[in-house]
């Protein structure tokens, strides 16, 4: 059973024209967390693929990682598009260099050096005109994150571009600009954009502002242009444990509470080792959770019932109902510099669309949870102390996070 691709009927006027945006030039869609982008590449893939009456070895979708990859894929399944169509743009590159330059990979540390590829892959296009728009579109989720290099290939190997991005959301810093991006694709317009947040909770896309590094005029208009759409009142709320298996049983009693509800529930973690020690700890707690470690050939339900345990960076993309983001510690993001943390931490906040809920140990709490202190000081934020339901709660209530039932 299908539990999140809206049917093209029941987008917004502003989601029908983005997905019916002309395919004579290439087009930039921008939306904040919540603006419906996913929903808008699935309907506009095929739109696109009607339009130009393509045929699937004609045209592609680029997506982050392959765990994006199998969430896109669910929803293209719904309308009758090939699953063949759905890739990384690494992957891509990959399949094309051993195709037309060598069917040994280059390594780099044990890894495919996809640095090299791509720019070998670039290097023939400019030399090979015959190798040249061998698609008809493409369309690119997620494209704050692409390199200008990889737009310079895209442009080259398609004749039509369409890519989605919030650029409040890009993770590397290689990741190219708007400006950068309209240059290189010749649009003329600053682009079509997503003015309503439609998908998520006010409270979460105030929560998320407080960790968005963009400059401020930005943030108030990513505030502005939340709005309401649902009987939704419940603020993210955070906890902080005495220590590690405190918190664990917190972060269980949330999870049955949310499974309750019938609810899709993402859990956050920075790497697939503590996603592994997450798994057996839930299961101890009598919790299956369903772990997402991303790779090539990974098939997973995004259906399910099952809690899923993923990365940051393999949650990029997909939603949620309520995201639990647990282990804001120290040691647990201390491989990440500053501007990767907040953004990881905006990002992880945004995947949600009813509830966020934020926890850590008292000793080693992450360096950015001052930034929740004083989101709960602007009451934008809850706090949970050791007694605590897990009841769905109105905003103006409960202000002093004292609730009845122990852990």
């Amino acid at each position: 059973m299908n539990r999140w691709l809206i049917p093209f009927e029941d987008l917004t006027q502003e989601q029908k024209a983005a997905v019916k945006l002309s395919c004579l030039g290439n087009q930039l869609i921008l939306g904040p967390i919540g603006s419906g982008k996913t929903q808008i590449l699935i309907h506009r893939t095929g739109y696109l693929a009607k339009m130009m009456n393509a045929k699937s070895n004609r045209y592609r979708v680029f997506v982050f990682n392959n765990t994006t990859k199998e969430f896109i894929k669910s929803g293209l399944k719904l309308i009758g598009i090939p699953k063949q169509t759905v890739s990384t743009f690494d992957h891509f590159c990959r399949l094309f260099y051993e195709r037309y330059i060598n069917t040994h990979l280059p390594y780099y540390q044990g890894w495919p050096d996809f640095e090299l590829i791509r720019k070998s892959v670039l290097d023939l296009l400019k030399r090979r005109k015959d190798l040249q728009k061998q698609l008809d579109f493409v369309l690119v989720d997620e494209g704050q994150d692409l390199s200008y290099d990889a737009y310079t290939i895209l442009k080259l190997i398609s004749k039509h571009i369409t890519v989605l991005m919030d650029p409040s959301q890009k993770i590397f810093k290689k990741g190219i600009e708007k400006e950068q991006l309209l240059e290189i694709l010749n649009i003329k317009t600053s682009g079509f954009y997503l003015k309503q947040v439609i998908r998520s909770s006010p409270f979460i896309v105030k929560l998320a502002s407080y960790f968005c590094t963009i400059n401020n005029c930005d943030r108030q208009m990513l505030l502005r242009e939340s709005k309401l759409q649902s009987s939704i009142t419940e603020k993210p709320s955070y906890f902080v444990a005495d220590n590690y298996e405190e918190e664990l049983d917190a972060i269980a009693t949330v999870i049955k509470e949310r499974m309750l509800n019938n609810e899709r529930i993402g859990i956050l973690l920075t790497t697939n080792a503590s996603i592994k020690a997450m798994h057996q700890a839930l299961l101890k707690r009598s919790i299956k959770a369903e772990p997402i470690i991303a790779s090539y050939s990974a098939v997973y339900d995004f259906n399910s019932e099952k809690p899923n345990l993923l990365t940051y960076f393999s949650a990029k993309g997909l939603t949620y109902d309520t995201i639990i983001m647990p282990q804001l510690t120290s040691k647990a993001f201390e491989w990440m510099d500053r501007f990767m943390v907040k953004q990881l931490l905006f990002v992880g906040i945004g995947r949600a669309t009813k509830w966020v809920f934020l926890s850590s140990t008292r000793q080693d709490k992450l360096k950015e949870f001052d930034i929740l202190i004083k989101a709960e000081a602007n009451k934008d934020l809850m706090k949970l102390n050791k007694r605590f339901r897990l009841k769905q709660n109105n905003g103006n209530n409960n202000e002093n996070g004292l609730y009845d039932l122990p852990l």
